[in-house]
């Protein structure tokens, strides 16, 4: 899968190798990256510059959970970085 869309959020690439592009229409208030031992590992804030592309370039290869703190809710969803 190259492409994901969840409730209006689309990330690209998954799996993803350097960074991860993240497309919505919706106001983000602040994105976080999990591994899967629940530890955050990235974080931005609503006036970073990785608001819409997060650098994994320090991150091992895995899955990690991709929190987004929105107007609407939480929204999570699982990656993978190669």
């Amino acid at each position: 899968m190259n492409e994901l869309s969840l409730n209006d959020v689309t990330i690209f690439p998954n799996p993803a190798v350097d960074f991860l592009h993240i497309e919505t229409e919706a106001n983000v208030n602040a994105i976080a990256v999990y591994d899967m031992l629940g530890r955050k590992v990235v974080h931005a804030s609503k006036d970073s510059s990785e608001m819409e592309r997060i650098d994994l370039r320090q991150l091992p290869k895995g899955s990690y959970v991709l929190e987004l703190d929105m107007e609407s809710g939480m929204n999570r969803i699982v990656f993978q970085k190669n």
